[in-house]
């Protein structure tokens, strides 16, 4: 994967300074058609750099609501989108946080806990002992699982053919809750 990355940068390094100098060339010959397809592709290569920037500002609620149905989870009051961050090329980490009523966190809650495969731990030494989030199935099955200080919902499965595990977090007594998409 690392060779295939460098490979990349090399070739969009490679295309920047091709556009660069085509800009120049076709400035100085004054061709505005070569100047704007010069400026066109030079824009879209730096769109593809920027592209987790891009995704940070352009999320939207419909965007929350596609990722949270992936762990079976239907918002049915507002909410606020109060962060997003996304990193990593070509794996794509993608971490969300949301301002939710109360009375929603605590139908999460109790969605949670009602789940057939729950599983509660009460110190952090059982958590070490048992490390569920090596552990996760691949098969699609969603692990509802209490921590010692929050409550998760974690899943692992292909998601538009892309391996994807994504960690749903909320806290009792808190009206935010928080995902992680990972795309392998």
């Amino acid at each position: 994967m690392g060779i295939g990355l460098l490979i990349g940068f090399f070739l969009l390094t490679v295309l920047l300074i091709s556009f660069i100098w085509l800009f120049n060339y076709f400035r100085k010959r004054k061709s505005k058609v070569g100047i704007a397809i010069s400026l066109a592709a030079f824009a879209f290569l730096l769109s593809i750099l920027f592209t987790n920037n891009i995704d940070e500002l352009t999320i939207t609620k419909e965007d929350v609501k596609k990722d949270l149905k992936q762990i079976n989870i239907d918002l049915n009051t507002d909410f606020e989108i109060k962060n997003n961050d996304v990193s990593g090329m070509p794996e794509r980490n993608q971490k969300t946080e949301i301002e939710l009523s109360e009375s929603e966190i605590e139908k999460i809650i109790t969605e949670i806990k009602q789940s057939k495969n729950f599983k509660e731990y009460k110190n952090d030494s059982e958590v070490y002992n048992n490390d569920v989030s090596l552990n996760i199935p691949s098969d699609g099955q969603i692990l509802n699982i209490k921590y010692p200080k929050f409550y998760s919902r974690e899943l692992y499965k292909e998601i538009d053919n892309i391996p994807t595990r994504m960690f749903l977090t909320v806290y009792e007594g808190k009206n935010t809750l928080e995902y992680q998409r990972w795309e392998d």
